[in-house]
Order: C-alpha cells, then structure tokens, then sequence
C-alpha cells in the first residue's frame, strides 16, 4: 500500500505541471527581448531598455511580497539592488561605476542568499560537494588569467565569486516535491552563468557580442527567482 501510495503521488505530480502565469512572462518576454536587442540595433537606447524588465519584475514582486516576512521583504531588496547594479554598469568602462555595479549585485546576492536560508537544510552532501567544487574550478581558471594583468581585482572578484557561489548552493537547498522550488536554482545557476560570462568578456576575452550572452540569461535568472520565492 505504502509503495502504491507513493507511486501514486508521483504520477499526481508528473500530472500537474506548474501553471504558466502569461500576464507574467508574455510582457516580461516582450521587454526582454527588447533590452537584449537594443545593444546590437540600437545602442543609444539601450540606457532606456536596459532597466526595464527589472522595474517590471519589481512591480509584480510588490504586489506578492509580505512584509511581515523578512525572506519575502530580502527577494524584493535583492531585486531593488540588481537594478541598482544594472544602471551603474550602463557606464562599465569607467572603472568606479563598475567596482560600485559589482558591490550593488554583491549585497542582492546577500539578501536572496538570507532568503534562501529560510528554509531547513536539507540538500545531499554530494550536491554541494559537486557544486563547490565547480565554482572552484572555475574561479582558478578565471584567476590565473586575472593575475596576469588584473591582480588588484584578485580579491573583489574573489568575494563576488563565492557569494555568488553561496546563492546557488542554497538555492538548490529546496523540498522539490513543492512544484515551483526547481525554479530558484534554475535562476540561481542562470545568474552564475551570465556573471561568470561578464567576468570573461571583461577582464579576458574584450569581445562584443558576450554582451547579447549576459543579458539574455540575467534577465530569465531574476524572473525565475521571483517565482521561485514569491
């Protein structure tokens, strides 16, 4: 009975696939588009467009968030903060509003990170074993190619590193039997990617077209978050 009973339950889960909210993701879809678009058609807007699917996403979290509940209160500050970030890297070339960009994202990691851990650990040893030691390897990587013409931003992007690395692993530290938990470690690792791309485009590889890369997986990493968590 036990076992038929479980089997039961997971063919009523397979049955019901998490919703698809289109007043969310159609706009959101059309206003991303538009803000990875622009660099390469338009870039004289692209200060205009580049804001706008985040101040769309927090509008929607406004009306989810409880504000009796700090996890919930941190996602929006979180959000609020990534914005922050994005204006300020509208000017990355100048090297203050990128290092006041990197330090505006740094503090969103750590409010979704605090959010995240709301929840009872409960994630395989092995699961963050494999993680970490990805973000290891990566981040040697990048590093050895920094400290051969950026050593000064050894330690900056060293604390970004793991913080960013903290995020993902406590977002895959979720009850998956709750149907929209995959989707805060879809963003948690979606967002990885698209830092880890800017890190590359900016101190190693200089090329154009990354920034097309970046944008198009930052933007579904903050929309897959806030349904995630709200």
């Amino acid at each position: 009975f036990i076992i038929f009973k479980a089997e039961s339950l997971m063919e009523e889960r397979i049955d019901q696939p998490l919703p698809v909210n289109f007043n969310f993701w159609v706009p959101f879809g059309i206003l991303s588009a538009i803000a990875v678009i622009t660099p390469i058609v338009k870039p004289r807007v692209h200060h205009i467009t580049k804001p706008l699917p985040i101040l769309f996403l927090i509008q929607k979290a406004s009306s989810r968030v409880d504000l009796s509940s700090s996890a919930s209160v941190a996602i929006l500050l979180g959000l609020v903060l990534g914005l922050v970030g994005d204006v300020l890297l509208l000017r990355d070339k100048d090297r203050n509003f990128f290092l006041m960009g990197l330090i505006a994202f740094l503090l969103g990691h750590v409010f979704y990170i605090y959010s995240f851990l709301q929840e009872q650990w409960v994630l395989p040893l092995w699961i963050l074993v494999l993680l970490s030691s990805i973000s290891l390897l990566h981040a040697t990587i990048v590093f050895y190619f920094l400290s051969k013409s950026h050593r000064d931003l050894l330690v900056p992007i060293g604390a970004y590193t793991l913080v960013l690395t903290l995020m993902v692993i406590s977002a895959a530290n979720r009850d998956y039997q709750r149907l929209e938990a995959p989707l805060l470690a879809i963003g948690s690792v979606l967002f990885y990617i698209s830092d880890s791309i800017l890190c590359w485009n900016k101190f190693i590889l200089r090329k154009e077209w990354p920034d097309f890369l970046i944008l198009a997986t930052y933007y579904p990493a903050q929309a897959f978050i806030i349904q995630g968590a709200l």
